[in-house]
């Protein structure tokens, strides 16, 4: 799916990890694609060939802290963001609103939680541990509380209304604030249409760094869905792999 992590810049997405993979595709053929060749392919959710093996990028494991802040207001939120922004030795800075925090026992505020290479945070190690571990498992504890129905925002401006809006819409979410990317939780499909109007309305977009797959079909982007497309065409022209999905 050509999955998003928690860095706030382009490395964040799979794609830029990826140096080959050797996939068979829906005629039984082998390929290995090199590190250009297959930045079309990563991504493309299965549609055109079953991955087989892969080299990737790895990094040599470092010393992180944490910090976590607490804010009443979503501007106090977003100039802090983009404060931390500006630090080089900021690995990740994620955003829990309210709603979600509360649900998680952190108090009804919304909390940045803030990941660096560095010593800067003042977060107890044993507490930071604990902390990320709470922020692995918020689908889980969402959900549990009655929402799960998990969507995936992605805004290049407009982020700030938007989580204002979600606030009085009482919709718990959290997720990437500086890379675009947060995720609401719904009861139900039937909120998804008030969820995409406003998407739309401050023009964002439903998909960002999920994938598409069957529930986000009709929200692919024109770009996404034609990549998959032309793929198909070369690599599965009968529709054998991941059918239905996409495209």
């Amino acid at each position: 799916t050509n999955a998003g992590g928690l860095q706030p810049s382009r490395d964040r997405f799979m794609k830029e990890w990826v140096e080959n993979v050797t996939f068979i595709d829906g005629a039984s053929r082998v390929y290995t694609l090199d590190k250009n060749e297959m930045k079309r392919f990563v991504g493309s959710e299965g549609c055109c060939g079953i991955i087989i093996e892969a080299t990737l990028r790895l990094i040599a494991k470092r010393h992180y802290s944490t910090d976590l802040f607490k804010f009443s207001d979503i501007p106090s939120v977003m100039a802090k963001a983009k404060e931390l922004s500006e630090y080089k030795d900021v690995v990740a800075i994620e955003y829990i609103n309210g709603i979600a925090s509360e649900l998680a026992r952190l108090g009804r505020k919304e909390h940045l939680l803030v990941k660096y290479s560095s010593n800067r945070g003042v977060i107890d190690p044993a507490e930071a541990e604990d902390l990320w571990r709470l922020h692995d498992n918020l689908y889980s504890v969402i959900s549990a509380a009655g929402y799960p129905r998990i969507e995936d925002s992605s805004f290049e401006a407009n982020m700030d209304k938007f989580l204002d809006w979600m606030g009085k819409q009482n919709i718990p979410c959290h997720g990437n604030i500086l890379g675009g990317s947060v995720h609401p939780h719904l009861r139900d499909a039937d909120e998804v249409d008030k969820l995409s109007a406003t998407v739309s309305e401050l023009k964002g977009r439903m998909v960002g760094e999920f994938g598409v797959g069957m529930l986000r079909k009709r929200f692919a982007p024109l770009g996404t869905a034609q990549n998959i497309k032309e793929l198909k065409e070369k690599y599965d022209p009968r529709n054998i792999l991941n059918k239905g999905k996409v495209i």
